[in-house]
């Protein structure tokens, strides 16, 4: 590595953990008594208040993070209907869903995003700058990990099979709620394949598509076996949840159909 490049790295650091530094100090005071930091309480809808009003203070809604917030908001929203679907087709399973603990969830798996956008560090970030502001462990441990799928094991079905079956419920939710939580360029909601399809081509041309050159180890073991893996586990995910009866697609035609009322009345 050249000088250059430790340089670089050194800078980049420096300043992802000032960055990382004023979110806790902001996040701590607006956390601190919540359900949020408390051991195995109860999560209720204040509680999912309190996450907007710290994504809130600490990254104002802005022209440069809008996308972000859009789909954060989007996505936790289909959260909460995938665990209300689970929850009438299947009461007997999986009644005892906590809808408010989905969508927390699902707004903390892109949490690292308002931080930084370089790839897995993100999620590396976030998951540090949370458990720094004393969001419990037994919350964080339930969020999606992209390092699920970086595995050694040479056949892709076999290590997408091992991932799938690992995941808890709270997972296969939040991880199917960002698939399905993406807007299109016309303001609808992007298609489960046009989800898979920008994701491989951007995953496997990595710096061309984000104009980010490799920092760090991690992004560098982004290779075809993890993009291979990582589409196989989602769509195992997708028949899965069709098998439980949960019509992904009508849940996102819904909150299209609910989205164009609001705007006509």
């Amino acid at each position: 590595m050249t000088v250059e490049k430790l340089s670089t790295t050194s800078t980049d650091r420096l300043a992802t953990k000032a960055t990382i530094n004023e979110f806790v100090e902001i996040g701590k005071p607006i956390l601190e008594g919540t359900n949020l930091v408390r051991q195995d309480a109860q999560l209720e809808e204040s509680d999912v208040e309190t996450v907007y009003k710290l994504m809130e203070a600490a990254a104002p809604f802005s022209s440069e993070n809008a996308e972000l917030y859009g789909h954060l908001q989007l996505s936790s929203t289909v959260a909460r209907r995938i665990g209300e679907a689970l929850q009438h087709a299947t009461p007997s399973v999986y009644g005892n869903l906590n809808l408010n603990e989905l969508e927390i969830l699902t707004l903390f798996d892109d949490f690292g995003r308002l931080i930084t956008h370089r790839w897995l560090r993100n999620e590396l970030v976030g998951s540090y700058a949370l458990r720094e502001m004393g969001v419990r462990d037994s919350l964080i441990s339930k969020i999606p990990t992209v390092r699920a799928y970086i595995h050694k094991d040479q056949n892709e079905e076999r290590a997408a099979r091992r991932i799938f079956s690992s995941m808890p419920i709270e997972q296969r939710i939040v991880e199917m709620a960002d698939l399905c939580g993406k807007r299109s360029s016309d303001g609808g909601i992007k298609t489960f394949e046009e989800v898979l399809a920008y994701g491989r081509e951007s995953r496997l041309h990595y710096q061309e598509t984000f104009h980010i050159e490799p920092l760090y180890p991690s992004e560098k073991r982004l290779d075809v076996n993890v993009v291979h893996t990582a589409e196989l586990v989602y769509r195992a995910l997708h028949e899965w949840f069709s098998i439980e009866r949960v019509d992904l697609k009508a849940i996102q035609q819904e909150i299209l159909q609910e989205e164009l009322q609001h705007k006509t009345t």
